[in-house]
């Protein structure tokens, strides 16, 4: 992937995330979640699951999942193009055992086998093209377990309102 994947003088992967990583969370505090949280936990068994999300920012979605599942031992794994929004993402108390990287999940994924993979909010639009998706859908295949699932949380274009597809 270029370092400048969207053609703008200085923009990387990381500068949206490393940009906004001090205020994300203050920002979007009263995003709408819950029906998220709930389509996620749908896809997962009852015990403990092993769980990674694509572009996992300030951890927020992941906290909001461990607080859903309230006494199961997830293994929670996730992954974001910036290492400011992967250290807040280290200081929520409900991450602490999290296994969190920096890098860009259209390159490589962190390994182990998954039962969910998930990815928030049209982050999965953010890679700069088909190319990158559809390296970042092999990877995803590469990491799934057999019952596994990939939901993709994303704004469906052409309606009057916030659609959400969960695939």
């Amino acid at each position: 992937m270029s370092d400048n994947p969207f053609g703008l003088a200085g923009y990387t992967p990381s500068s949206y995330g490393d940009a906004f990583a001090d205020v994300y969370d203050e920002w979007y505090a009263t995003l709408g979640d819950h029906d998220l949280v709930d389509a996620l936990q749908r896809h997962l068994p009852p015990g403990p699951a092993d769980v990674l999300e694509l572009g996992v920012g300030t951890g927020r979605l992941l906290d909001r999942l461990v607080t859903a599942r309230d006494g199961t031992t997830d293994r929670l794994t996730g992954i974001d193009s910036s290492a400011a929004m992967i250290e807040r993402a280290r200081t929520v108390p409900s991450l602490s055992g999290a296994d969190l990287h920096v890098g860009d999940f259209s390159e490589s994924l962190p390994e182990g086998e998954f039962d969910l993979v998930f990815c928030g909010w049209n982050t999965f639009f953010n890679l700069p093209d088909t190319g990158a998706m559809t390296r970042s859908l092999v990877l995803v295949r590469s990491v799934l377990r057999d019952e596994g699932r990939l939901v993709i949380d994303a704004f469906v274009p052409g309606t009057d309102k916030i659609g959400r597809a969960h695939v």
